[in-house]
């Protein structure tokens, strides 16, 4: 089975990486920046290296690792030079395999893959792809290689209604990277307390911990503690003034996040977005 890279950046290093500590081949690595595909050619001991500009002809399966919206363009390139490719994948979260429609037209496997995993550096151990899961989408024909390759190398996966990719996609920014902010905030306003910024991490650190623990053992829904719990109206409205002084988007992110834990709490589920 054969393996060509398109986008030498975090995930397409990390997948590539993985394929290789299990022996398959990766024939090309392409990127517009030749010293990331050189890079990455060197780490992996694998690849032969081109810059995108003339893209050589690629057999098997290309995974095309480059930002949304160069997607399509790098696709549509790839594809009027090359029809001799088995599978195209790409790794949006947002976008679907509809984005190869050409490709699907010729029977050929288009693939959207997603890991909810926050990649945070280039050069990542592959084995951490085993402690996510993998949304997975596409063509009868891409379904069918990707869940086979998923399986046949240990790696959890789950399937995306192409129509409800959106909310998936949604689900994975509230889980990663609003979770981050919203941590960060919590640490500077520990710090403002006057508590040092160690402590205060810590602090932060051993909630998100026991947040962790709760989501294993319990449904979220019936976790949440705090004045909106209590309806502690007083409290409430100290807080939301005194975040007002500092920042006025402070203090409206408190007032709708505070009314979206009354909404979403025990009492209710959310059925309003269904």
């Amino acid at each position: 089975m054969r393996f060509s890279l398109i986008g030498a950046g975090k995930t397409g290093s990390l997948f590539s990486s993985f394929l290789v500590s299990k022996g398959y081949e990766i024939d090309y690595i392409i990127d517009k920046q030749p010293e990331k595909a050189k890079t990455l050619a060197r780490y992996l001991d694998a690849g032969k290296v081109s810059d995108g500009c003339n893209f050589p002809v690629i057999r098997g399966t290309v995974l095309i690792a480059v930002k949304d919206d160069e997607i399509r363009k790098v696709f549509k390139q790839l594809w009027n030079a090359n029809k001799e490719i088995d599978n195209f994948v790409h790794f949006s979260g947002m976008l679907t395999s509809e984005i190869f429609k050409e490709a699907a037209e010729e029977q050929k496997g288009t693939i959207s893959l997603h890991p909810n995993l926050s990649i945070k550096k280039r050069f990542m151990k592959p084995d951490v792809l085993y402690n996510t899961i993998i949304g997975i989408e596409g063509n009868k024909k891409g379904i069918s290689f990707i869940t086979n390759l998923l399986k046949k190398n240990g790696l959890n996966f789950c399937l995306i209604d192409r129509n409800k990719k959106v909310y998936y996609h949604s689900a994975a920014v509230f889980a990663s990277n609003f979770t981050q902010i919203l941590s960060l905030i919590s640490r500077i306003l520990y710090e403002k307390s006057g508590i040092d910024r160690e402590t205060a991490t810590r602090i932060v650190g051993k909630f998100l911990k026991d947040l962790s623990t709760k989501n294993e053992t319990e449904p979220l829904e019936y976790t949440f503690t705090g004045p909106a719990i209590r309806k502690d109206d007083h409290t409430i409205r100290m807080e939301y003034e005194a975040l007002e002084a500092i920042d006025p988007d402070l203090s409206i992110l408190y007032k709708k996040l505070t009314e979206l834990i009354m909404k979403y709490s025990s009492g209710g589920d959310g059925n309003e977005y269904k």
